[in-house]
């Protein structure tokens, strides 16, 4: 079984696995955490977090979004970006509703806020209520558009939004007077009616069983049963692995050094940083031959604005000749951004 030697300073792992079409595989991992001490300086963290390799949740699983992602999977075609924390009213003064920007390189994504809104009825109408002050509120996809609907009494009836069943505001039938509408909402698309379907708006994990992602998990029918079972399915799409909003995956990957701006969620108003000048060199010893060598892609950034906490996750997944045992070591260490295409050449 291959070892990893791991000279990052950050956590490392080598875990197996094995494509769709019975290929061996070695994903190799590195996760690093980072402090923001200020716009100038992002510092490694002295105590350096975990791999986390299950989804955490809020609370229960399939009632909550989840509060950190597996950091596990083969490939992500993109890098994730990722926000967690909370929104904050600027200079400490209530508002009904405010809007939350987070930039990474050239992405951008924005949400509105809005303060707890309900459904009114007058004259057989409905409308939407004053929303009410807040000063700050949580980035969690509980408050955006999404639900359940089990109002009805007749089970056939009841729905909801596959996009986001822990969300708020999703109704199948017109709603009665008082219910909710969700606080998180895109700018460019607000909810007008209640019969509007909006992209649930957020800068948090998406779930794997969300219609997001579980759309490229594959088929899994009686073929893919009696013919491909355990494997993955024939069809699976590696965006399925991508845990991040749809409009916050960054293709071509990003490569470091680029510049953040958080405008909304912290309570100083904005914050601004730029992503560690850092790659991971990858060496894959093969039992015979020369070594190999790669730069691991920067495949998923998780910014915890409230903690001032930065963690970055690289990931290269090398394919084995013939089985896990043809790779004696992969050794796994730092390099300044600017050095990696030398270090590959």
């Amino acid at each position: 079984m291959a070892t990893l030697k791991n000279k990052s300073d950050f956590q490392g792992d080598l875990i197996p696995a094995q494509g769709s079409d019975g290929r061996i595989l070695l994903i190799a991992l590195i996760k690093g955490t980072f402090d923001i001490e200020s716009a100038e300086e992002i510092a490694k963290s002295s105590k350096q977090e975990p791999i986390c390799y299950a989804d955490e949740y809020f609370g229960e699983e399939g009632k909550s979004s989840i509060r950190m992602g597996s950091d596990v999977a083969m490939r992500k075609p993109g890098t994730d970006v990722i926000m967690i924390g909370m929104v904050y009213a600027p200079n400490q003064q209530p508002v009904t509703k405010m809007l939350v920007t987070l930039q990474v390189g050239s992405v951008t994504k924005s949400v509105m806020i809005f303060g707890n809104r309900i459904w009114n009825r007058m004259l057989g109408s409905l409308y939407i209520s004053k929303p009410e002050p807040f000063l700050k509120m949580p980035l969690k996809y509980e408050y955006a558009f999404g639900g359940v609907d089990t109002r009805h009494k007749n089970p056939a009836k009841h729905d909801w939004e596959r996009r986001n069943p822990v969300g708020t505001g999703f109704y199948a039938q017109k709603p009665e007077n008082g219910l909710p509408l969700p606080n998180i909402e895109d700018p460019h698309n607000l909810i007008k009616n209640w019969s509007d379907r909006p992209v649930p708006a957020g800068f948090g994990f998406i779930d794997r069983n969300w219609e997001q992602r579980a759309q490229y998990a594959g088929t899994y029918d009686e073929k893919w049963k009696n013919e491909q079972f355990p494997l993955l399915p024939e069809d699976f799409d590696d965006r399925a692995f991508q845990a991040a909003h749809p409009e916050l995956i960054c293709t071509p990957y990003l490569q470091g050094n680029e510049p953040v701006k958080i405008s909304g969620a912290v309570p100083e108003g904005v914050l601004t940083f730029n992503l560690p000048d850092i790659a991971i060199g990858i060496a894959v010893h093969p039992n015979h031959g020369s070594p190999q060598r790669r730069i691991a892609n920067l495949d998923t950034v998780i910014i915890r604005p409230d903690e001032r906490k930065l963690n970055l996750v690289w990931r290269t997944t090398i394919e084995c000749p013939r089985k896990i045992f043809d790779i004696e070591r992969v050794v796994a260490f730092s390099l300044r951004r600017e050095t990696a295409l030398k270090y590959v050449n």
